[in-house]
């Protein structure tokens, strides 16, 4: 149920800081002001990756020696101006890049990573998106090469 609050309160009730803090949501809220807030559903605890292939790409990071969270919450802004937690599977700490593995198919999977894909747009965050498919032809690691090389030269 969303909820008026100031962007502080939210950063407050959810053991946050400015670092998970999406740009967009950086550039135009200052800790004072008054948002509408939806709070997060109930997880739990992220011990173990969701799937084989967010357990190779974790693996594939750690082999790159590449910083990241797994499932690490931001802050991000819908298009109606409301501010959300979403929980992208990884967070390239160094390097501000989000890492979606979108592995499940079907109508209802796609329209959701679309969801995804537009709120990342919408919040200026530098996302990238693996699919199943880029699994199985070996394309993923060169999406997350490309992906560091690019904003590294940042």
């Amino acid at each position: 149920m969303p909820e008026e609050t100031t962007l502080e309160k939210i950063l407050a009730s959810e053991s946050l800081n400015e670092t998970h803090l999406s740009p967009k949501v950086k550039e135009n809220y200052d800790l004072e002001s008054n948002v509408t807030y939806s709070p997060p559903p109930a997880r739990l605890p992220a011990e173990n990756y969701r799937s084989e292939g967010e357990r190779e790409i974790a693996a594939y990071l750690e082999e790159k020696d590449i910083e990241f969270e797994y499932e690490r919450r931001l802050v991000v802004e819908s298009e109606e101006g409301k501010l959300h937690i979403r929980y992208p599977d990884f967070y390239l700490k160094d390097l501000e890049i989000i890492i979606e593995y979108n592995g499940s198919t079907g109508k209802e999977h796609e329209e959701r990573y679309a969801r995804k894909a537009e709120l990342y747009e919408h919040n200026e965050v530098n996302y990238v998106t693996i699919t199943s498919e880029d699994m199985k032809t070996g394309v993923w690691k060169d999406k997350i090469d490309n992906a560091v090389l690019e904003h590294s030269n940042q």
